[in-house]
């Protein structure tokens, strides 16, 4: 905790100030692009964009799936490119794929805990078990807005259905994936 003071202030490249992720006595206010997708945040004291301001629970039991995918909305239609953060060491389950959509003014990125080499703790892992791709990604690219990047993330799709899959990607640029381990029965 550091109290900025008269005798005490914040001296740029010289004061060391921590964040935490989750303080209950912040309030972040709705954002415009919440409001411009109809997102309605189910905690405010959670910074946008990080999926457990739209409830996602992260327990591989509660169906994270409309929470993921309301952070997504947001980030998407705040423009420009936008990563969605998931939770250190969170198991989220979804039930159907999750749309990521990019076009020449906005991208959305996927973003879990940094890999323990890099000084993170356990990574996070979006799981589903349906006949289908735990991502469809599709949309137009551009130099401005490549296609999404999905990072740091567990992908595990263990349905055996012929549809079942980690990924479905149409783009011209593609999707890159950035230390993503992918579990699949197929």
């Amino acid at each position: 905790f550091y109290q900025v003071t008269t005798a005490n202030p914040i001296v740029i490249g010289t004061t060391s100030i921590g964040f935490a992720i989750h303080d209950p006595n912040i309030t972040y206010a709705r954002t415009a692009a919440e409001i411009a997708a109809s997102v309605t945040p189910a905690d405010f004291s959670i910074e946008p964009y990080h999926v457990t301001r739209y409830g996602a629970v992260g327990d591989g039991v509660a169906d994270d799936t409309a929470a993921i995918q309301r952070a997504i909305s947001a980030a998407r239609a705040a423009g420009g490119r936008k990563s969605i953060q998931l939770g250190d060491g969170k198991t989220y389950l979804i039930t159907s794929s999750l749309v990521l959509a990019s076009d020449s003014l906005a991208a959305v990125d996927i973003v879990g805990a940094a890999p323990e080499w890099f000084g993170g703790s356990e990574r996070s892992v979006i799981k589903g078990n349906f006949d289908g791709p735990l991502f469809n990604a599709s949309g137009t690219v551009s130099t401005y807005s490549p296609g999404p990047v999905i990072s740091n993330v567990v992908l595990e799709n263990l349905n055996t259905g012929t549809s079942a899959c980690l990924l479905r990607a149409d783009y011209s640029g593609g999707v890159r994936l950035s230390s993503v381990v992918g579990k699949a029965a197929n």
